[in-house]
């Protein structure tokens, strides 16, 4: 064997370590990527589960986003007054639409109802303008809503 020979069988030997750590760490990233989407699918049926059953109540996301913003807005006509004394009252009411807002738009775009085309060419925020709750933080709303 020559000197050349011997370089050759060497270097094949070093690739060859060199590429089984290679495919050991793409199979372990591959097996990484697996377990990711099983949780994925597995928290996306969780997540269909839940916007079902609420969909079986009364009308479902939307219409506890609507009784959010009525709420706001009857208590605003009424007795302006109670988002004053209780500042508390129109933050809560404002988290409640948006998470709701929010559940909302992920079924819209990733659950059951994404394939339902009336609903899948609506914007959450175009359907339910939720200017309401700004208008009471920021805004005159109070003062025009005591008159």
């Amino acid at each position: 064997m020559t000197v050349q020979e011997i370089g050759l069988l060497f270097t094949i030997a070093v690739l060859s370590v060199l590429l089984r750590r290679v495919y050991s760490r793409l199979v372990a990233q591959k097996m990484l990527c697996d377990q990711f989407s099983l949780e994925r699918q597995h928290l996306r049926e969780h997540l269909t589960e839940i916007v079902m059953h609420v969909e079986r109540f009364n009308g479902g996301v939307h219409y506890r986003i609507h009784e959010c913003r009525e709420t706001t807005e009857a208590v605003l006509k009424r007795a302006p007054h109670v988002f004053r004394e209780e500042t508390g009252l129109v933050h809560w009411l404002s988290a409640a639409d948006q998470f709701l807002t929010e559940l909302d738009r992920i079924v819209l775009i990733d659950g059951p109802l994404a394939s339902d085309i009336a609903k899948r060419s609506e914007l959450p925020t175009e359907r339910h303008p939720a200017t309401i709750y700004d208008r009471i933080k920021y805004g005159p709303a109070l003062v025009a809503g005591d008159r």
